[in-house]
């Protein structure tokens, strides 16, 4: 059994996963004003021997990786992701790296962002 592996096409802003050349599974981005919005990913390796599972993390992993490298905040519409970093954040998070989030609308000493 071969393994997949995931390239990065810029041109269809996606990540995708590949076995022998073949499309399995694909995760959809746009990126605006410095935040990449990871927003639909797509999985069908039946008949490859891949679990679902692999495809899905490593599409996932690859999109977090290129997005700490290039600076990006993550935003994300999927579930999938979504769940990864529930479930990985330790993995997805760059100690160096300040997201945002919804609890970020207060600075520490109370007062408000601009």
């Amino acid at each position: 059994m071969s393994d997949f592996h995931v390239r990065f096409n810029p041109d269809r802003s996606r990540w995708e996963a590949l076995l022998d050349g073949d499309e399995i599974g694909f995760l959809d981005y746009q990126v605006n004003c410095g935040i990449v919005e990871m927003s639909r990913t797509v999985v069908d390796p039946a008949g490859t021997g891949q679990p679902t599972e692999a495809v899905l993390t490593g599409l996932i992993r690859a999109g977090l990786e290129q997005a700490r490298e290039d600076g990006l905040t993550v935003r994300t519409s999927s579930s999938e992701v979504e769940e990864f970093l529930a479930e990985h954040g330790d993995i997805a998070e760059d100690p160096d790296d300040h997201r945002e989030s919804e609890d970020d609308e207060h600075r520490e000493d109370g007062s408000d962002l601009v």
